[in-house]
């Protein structure tokens, strides 16, 4: 599930395609990017098929 949020399972995730266009369009995507570190511990961590709920186990652990 976290791995189709960010698109590195098909089909594309929807906050890769938030990030990418918020900066086409000169948005600022500081939280966009922090999102998807969280998101990417946390598939690192081996939750690629896990939910949000996943993330309450990044916020619980120091920053690298």
């Amino acid at each position: 599930m976290l791995g189709v949020l960010i698109g590195s399972e098909p089909p594309p995730g929807g906050l890769r395609h938030l990030t990418e266009e918020s900066e086409a369009l000169g948005v600022n995507v500081e939280l966009p990017h922090f999102y998807r570190e969280l998101v990417d511990r946390a598939i690192a961590a081996g939750h690629a098929g896990s939910g949000y709920a996943a993330l309450i186990e990044q916020f619980r652990r120091p920053a690298a």
